[in-house]
């Protein structure tokens, strides 16, 4: 994971992420791939889901419940883990990635690296 998404066609593959271990895992995580779809984010409800996002800031405009953010570096290294609430804003310095996880998911350890791993299912961009 070089701190690319995956290109941004009309169909998009999910992806997981994990450790190296497979100590922690997400759960499958749908590509920010319009920035019409990073604005939404996973408002209101996750749905058991994530999300991928290019950037260093994210917002809890719209969201009806916490959410896990994950900030990860260029090579994949977990720079910080917050929680984020409804209608708070976080700023994750040294992050080129973000990962939206659901508030109950736990959240990695900072300075794991993770690796992305393609899921079989297609899921569609929106």
């Amino acid at each position: 994971m070089a701190g690319r998404l995956p290109d941004r066609r009309r169909w998009v593959g999910a992806v997981v992420l994990a450790t190296g271990d497979r100590a922690w895992s997400s759960p499958p995580l749908v590509v920010a791939s319009s920035m019409r779809r990073r604005l939404l984010g996973l408002r209101p409800w996750s749905l058991g889901h994530g999300m991928l996002i290019a950037g260093a800031a994210v917002h809890g405009r719209g969201i009806a419940e916490p959410l896990g953010i994950v900030g990860l570096d260029r090579s994949g290294r977990v720079v910080a883990t917050r929680r984020l609430v409804p209608g708070a804003a976080l700023l994750l310095d040294g992050a080129a990635l973000l990962v939206e996880l659901p508030g109950a998911h736990p959240l990695p350890e900072v300075g794991v690296r993770l690796v992305a791993r393609p899921m079989l299912a297609r899921c569609r961009a929106v």
